[in-house]
């Protein structure tokens, strides 16, 4: 997420969108720690409040989740964000295969790729004029 612009895409409910953006607003989170990392990050609840406390505060005050499971979507050099799963029990996630969920990121990815307009190219360098 870095320096690159940060766009929530889509939640699955309003609870989730709540939580969703908190990983705009959030220091250190797992969805920002799975994007620079280019790894899964699967955190149950007492991971959560250990390494992730601020974001464990909110998800307990705000909505009925309790741990989280994050993919990147792509690899170092396309990589365009990631996708959370959330879990309303503290240790479902124990049982999340990561493996079963990397198609879905792999899906997700491909689409974003296609949907995002080519960067324009650089215009040339204007030759320099004859000298006299």
């Amino acid at each position: 997420m870095g320096s690159r612009s940060q766009t929530l895409i889509g939640a699955s409910d309003a609870e989730v969108a709540v939580a969703e953006q908190w990983h705009f607003t959030i220091g250190e989170d797992p969805y920002r720690v799975a994007f620079d990392r280019g790894a899964p990050v699967v955190a149950h609840e007492s991971a959560l409040r250990r390494h992730f406390v601020e974001l464990h505060r909110r998800l307990r005050r705000h909505t009925p989740f309790r741990s989280v499971a994050v993919l990147p979507l792509g690899d170092d050099s396309t990589r365009v964000g990631v996708v959370a799963f959330y879990f309303d029990e503290s240790f479902p996630t124990a049982g999340f295969d990561v493996q079963a969920a990397r198609p879905v990121a792999r899906a997700m990815h491909a689409e974003l790729l296609a949907a995002t307009p080519p960067r324009p190219r650089p215009a040339p360098p204007r030759p320099a004029p004859p000298r006299p």
